[in-house]
């Protein structure tokens, strides 16, 4: 890693020999926006469930827009319907959240756009005047929606950066791909990598029977090639694979889209009866849609957020051992070169071949996804945090 520090399998053996002897460690993780709204909120909650059950309680800090999740453990913030209003709102919220709740000795964990709701508290630590661990996480570079709404995102981005750099206890990110694109932003900080999570235990093929799920989703004899997640543009290659999907001409096949976006419409327009677009599925029923599907589409196109993630929708197929069509980019690649269940192609352009590779191949065992998936549980990704915050 060049100088990065890595929560890894030492830093968790560090922890199982002194769990006998140390307080328990309290973990706040503050970030933006809107449970409720999130398509990762699911696996979000699942995080902090894992974290939770070694004995380190960890409590979500963010807001909220209709719904409140009172089984899970959120602390949430207020929020505005003005948009430029709801960012101050939500950062004064955090940071009143956090007087309110931190002690010492807890780690405060707040990704780059709430960095300013942690600061007093890193600046506190840094003047010995009491004692917290406040760490910058960040999980995704920023995303366009909308030309004002990303130079904004993008200038709080870089002062969440600054601000750590120069105050915070460390930093963690995604990807060891992302520890690498923002070396010179972080230098001078020890930097982990926790990756996103899957639950073996819930996303596991032999708890689910095919075919009743198939009729549960009103499929029929056709192979379904599913995508799930939001409907818009930004890097995800959607519009790519439906044209793909057509031109490869397939017999008795269809591709599904399980979600919602501005692509929803023409989606439908451009692949007509051979695209079917469903609503957003919530999180618990994922593994059932998962079952009833042949294939899992991962169409990305090479750009810098894409490059530097880690998809949940990947690890989830694989639990459910599911072949994969997907473009070649560095997440797959990590994750499933060489494999034969990965039918890759090379760019947007090659995914029609990839459809018909998939198409042609028949049966396909997939059975050594599941495998690599229980390598990013939450249970392991829980461990590789706790053991990057226990050098720190």
């Amino acid at each position: 890693m060049d100088g990065f520090s890595r929560g890894n399998g030492s830093g968790v053996a560090q922890i199982r020999r002194l769990s006998l002897t140390f307080t328990p460690l309290r973990i706040l993780w503050v970030f933006r926006g809107y449970l409720d709204e999130r398509m990762d909120r699911g696996a979000l909650v699942r995080m902090a469930e894992a974290v939770t059950r070694t004995g380190n309680p960890m409590f979500l800090i963010t807001g909220h827009r209709r719904v409140k999740d009172n089984r899970s453990p959120v602390i949430y913030i207020r929020s505005s319907p003005l948009p430029f209003v709801n960012h101050i709102c939500q950062a004064v919220s955090a940071w009143l959240a956090l007087f309110r709740h931190a002690a010492p000795g807890d780690a405060i964990i707040a990704e780059p756009y709430m960095a300013l709701s942690a600061l007093p508290f890193a600046l506190l630590a840094r003047w010995g005047l009491c004692k917290y661990r406040v760490i910058l996480d960040v999980r995704t570079l920023p995303v366009e929606r909308g030309r004002v709404f990303f130079a904004l995102d993008r200038v709080l981005f870089r002062i969440g950066l600054f601000l750590a750099r120069a105050f915070f206890s460390g930093a963690t990110v995604i990807t060891p791909a992302m520890a690498r694109f923002l070396r010179r932003e972080l230098r001078g900080l020890s930097v982990g990598v926790w990756g996103s999570g899957v639950d073996p235990e819930v996303f596991d093929p032999s708890r689910y029977d095919r075919e009743a799920e198939r009729k549960r989703w009103g499929f029929e004899e056709e192979k379904v090639f599913l995508y799930h997640g939001a409907l818009s543009s930004r890097g995800r290659g959607l519009l790519e694979s439906v044209r793909a999907f057509v031109r490869a001409r397939p017999d008795n096949a269809i591709l599904v889209f399980a979600g919602d976006g501005e692509l929803k419409e023409r989606i439908k327009q451009e692949g007509g009866s051979l695209v079917r677009v469903i609503p957003p599925v919530a999180h618990e029923d994922v593994p059932s849609l998962l079952a009833a599907s042949d294939f899992v589409v991962i169409p990305f196109l090479r750009t810098p957020v894409i490059d530097t993630s880690c998809p949940v929708k990947l690890l989830e197929a694989l639990a459910m051992e599911k072949p994969i069509v997907g473009t070649d980019v560095p997440p797959l690649r990590e994750v499933l070169d060489s494999k034969g269940f990965w039918f890759k192609a090379q760019g947007p352009d090659g995914l029609d071949a990839a459809f018909r590779m998939a198409l042609n191949a028949g049966s396909v065992d997939a059975r050594g996804g599941r495998a690599l998936a229980c390598g990013y549980s939450f249970s392991v990704q829980a461990e590789r945090l706790l053991g990057f915050i226990s050098q720190i």
